[in-house]
């Protein structure tokens, strides 16, 4: 697909942001994400200027029948009293928003990007879904990281990331992940490709690690050069 035209990357980028980029044009969207610095680029602007249409909407509950289907297709067992699972109001009100984002999609020449960096590697970590939940830009000395609206936050646990050495060594910390926005960890630790063979992502009690090593390791992935 051509995305040298800046009218069709966005529209891509922000269906993607709504949730409305589905099948295999989102997997694929994904991995050129990873690979595309202009790309996350995009994806991050969308997520900026869609983030306050969220907030102003009211949670909407499913149906009940969504939430024993959506355990069922997992292999859980469903219980007679289970209560639907709170809904996202992107996923409620996504096709409204979409119409709302090819409007934005004609104006956002006059509002300037994000400035250009030196990134020198990239990663995406997805869930089991394939939705986003971070996306981590690697530059000199530091790590950029943005967290998406769909990173569960809660007050009991922290996320914090690890680099897995490629000569099979322990993981090693990197620091904690933002529950949402973005933030920069300073780098510290070599991350060349030779020296790295996935980092990962883990559930902490509040502060991190109190071991030394990770405690829930729940989402891994490469670390690839741009």
């Amino acid at each position: 697909m051509n995305y040298s035209s800046e009218e069709r990357l966005d529209a891509l980028a922000s269906a993607y942001v709504l949730g409305t980029l589905e099948g295999r044009a989102r997997r694929r969207f994904i991995r050129l994400m990873q690979q595309k610095t202009r790309i996350r680029e995009r994806v991050w602007f969308w997520e900026q200027m869609l983030d306050p249409l969220n907030d102003r909407l009211e949670p909407q509950p499913p149906p009940a029948h969504v939430w024993p289907q959506i355990r069922a297709r997992l292999g859980m067992a469903v219980a007679a009293n289970d209560e639907p699972a709170p809904s996202r109001r992107w996923v409620s009100w996504a096709g409204g928003f979409a119409t709302a984002a090819m409007v934005l999609a004609g104006l956002y020449l006059t509002v300037p990007g994000p400035a250009p960096v030196m990134v020198e590697q990239v990663a995406v970590f997805t869930d089991a879904d394939g939705q986003t939940l971070w996306l981590l830009d690697v530059s000199d000395q530091q790590i950029a990281v943005r967290a998406t609206g769909l990173v569960s936050v809660s007050a009991e646990y922290d996320y914090e990331l690890w680099m897995v050495p490629a000569d099979g060594g322990a993981p090693r910390s990197l620091g904690l992940m933002p529950e949402d926005g973005s933030l920069v960890l300073p780098l510290t630790e070599d991350l060349s490709a030779d020296m790295v063979k996935a980092i990962a992502v883990s559930r902490e009690a509040p502060g991190g690690s109190v071991t030394g090593a990770p405690a829930e390791v729940l989402y891994v992935t490469p670390l690839l050069s741009t």
